[in-house]
């Protein structure tokens, strides 16, 4: 299953999609260290993007340069990983999958990245279930700990 991530800036989550006060807290408080939120789907959102799931990943970007772009875009973007699920990540192009590569329309090299993968958190029923430990993992679990 892919799971579509949609890269937006602040003010446009509250516009694009359904969230609740735990989720605007999660993404406010540890975006800035690579977090992914599953959340469920909203009916504003295309139905090709996942068309057969209900949850989009979201996540803020931290680059001033992809930030710009969906500033002039004055929309969030839609993007895959750039890994197919289970393979390393990828931290410069050289290592994207040619398979993969062949259903790209456009790629922005900013050249090799030192990046773990994003933490990927969902909340189910109230709790903060994480999916994938990425860079947020520890500080999120240290938290998540510490009010138990």
């Amino acid at each position: 299953m892919v799971l579509w991530v949609m890269l937006l800036i602040k003010i446009q989550y509250q516009k694009s999609i359904n969230i609740n006060e735990l989720e605007a807290l999660l993404l406010d408080k540890y975006s800035k260290y690579s977090l992914t939120l599953e959340l469920q789907k909203s009916n504003n959102l295309p139905k090709e993007y996942n068309p057969n799931v209900t949850y989009v990943g979201i996540r803020i970007p931290h680059n001033d340069d992809l930030i710009k772009i969906i500033r002039i875009l004055n929309r969030p973007i839609f993007s895959t990983s750039a890994n197919i699920s289970g393979q390393a990540i990828v931290t410069d192009i050289s290592m994207l999958d040619k398979d993969l590569k062949s259903y790209i329309d456009y790629i922005y090299d900013v050249g090799t990245i030192d990046n773990l993968a994003s933490t990927i958190l969902k909340v189910c029923d109230g709790e903060i279930v994480i999916i994938r430990e990425g860079l947020a993992g520890d500080l999120i679990t240290r938290d998540l700990n510490d009010k138990k």
